[in-house]
């Protein structure tokens, strides 16, 4: 139901902390929220959510954690997105129950054909390009990989959503939102930028924009 689909994950590595990241994100008018704290203890984690999670159920916005699927149970947040290499979606499905969302990392058609009859809401493909603080060694997924992904899905009559990830800036968005993919997520591009609401306003402006032709 989230038209833009646009995600925001944020960034340990950025000047701006995660809190005012995620409160300038919403200000912008995201209202897809993914905590991604690698190396943070549950405790650090625990502090940013108890921060967040009013300012994401005020503004009716989605509350996701990376990988820690015991704590997104504890937390009551929304979901948990898997890595690849993360826990098993069955696994996270049992411990999380029917209710939450579960989004699963993949990188290319192959990975998804293999996850695709899991009990999952919705599947993140990439690297489109690898960032600095990107330590997967996953190939990078260009455009054209999208677009035959995308063409496969159809294809097989995969339903999932399909988002894209991996330093998406916005002079990328038209090129992949042509690829039919559903959605885009953001991480670097919004939690670097000197203004996170106005850099967030203008992803979604470009993602609410039909593609014009010519």
């Amino acid at each position: 139901s989230n038209k833009n689909m646009l995600q925001f994950i944020t960034n340990s590595d950025s000047q701006i902390n995660v809190i005012d990241q995620i409160k300038g994100a919403i200000a912008g008018g995201c209202r897809w929220i993914q905590v991604n704290m690698k190396d943070a203890s549950d405790d650090d984690i625990k502090c940013v959510i108890n921060e967040v999670k009013p300012l994401c159920q005020e503004s009716e916005s989605i509350l996701i954690l990376s990988d820690r699927v015991e704590l997104v149970k504890e937390l009551e947040l929304d979901g948990v997105h898997l890595d690849k290499g993360a826990m098993l979606p069955t696994q996270a499905r049992e411990i999380l129950g029917a209710g939450p969302i579960i989004g699963v990392a993949a990188n290319s058609f192959s990975d998804i054909s293999q996850i695709r009859y899991f009990d999952i809401d919705y599947i993140s493909v990439g690297p489109y390009k690898h960032s600095e603080s990107s330590t997967a060694e996953s190939p990078i997924v260009s455009t054209d990989d999208y677009a035959s992904i995308m063409a496969q899905i159809h294809e097989q009559q995969i339903e999932l959503p399909i988002v894209a990830f991996g330093d998406i800036e916005t002079t990328d968005i038209q090129g992949l939102w042509a690829t039919g993919i559903n959605g885009i997520a953001v991480s670097n591009a919004i939690a670097n930028a000197n203004d996170i609401s106005a850099q967030t306003a203008q992803f979604i402006s470009l993602l609410d924009t039909p593609n014009k032709i010519g």
